[in-house]
C-alpha cells in the first residue's frame, strides 16, 4: 500500500515530521511543499533535552519519513 505524506501526517497525529529524499538524502523541513510525494518508509528518531548543561529523562520525537525522489526537482537544482 503506497501512502503519500498527506495520508502519512494523518496517519502519525504529529507535526514533527521530517522528510528525506530517498535517493540523495536531502533533508526536507517544510513537509506542505511536498504533500503529493510516496512515502517509502520511515524511522522514529529521539532528540535528548537538555538543560543547565545536563540531560533530562526526557526527549523529544520526531518522525524521519523517507520520500520518493523526484526526477524534476533534480532538474531544478
Amino acid at each position: 500500500m503506497k501512502m503519500t505524506v498527506k495520508e502519512f501526517k494523518d496517519f502519525c497525529c504529529t507535526s514533527n515530521i521530517v522528510l528525506k529524499d530517498s535517493y540523495t538524502g536531502r533533508v526536507y523541513t517544510k513537509i506542505d511543499n511536498h504533500l503529493n510525494r510516496v512515502v517509502t518508509g520511515f524511522y522514529p528518531c529521539f532528540d535528548m533535552m537538555g538543560s543547565n548543561g545536563s540531560y533530562s529523562p526526557w526527549c523529544k520525537l520526531k518522525i524521519v519519513a523517507w520520500i520518493q525522489h523526484s526526477v524534476e526537482e533534480a532538474d531544478e537544482e
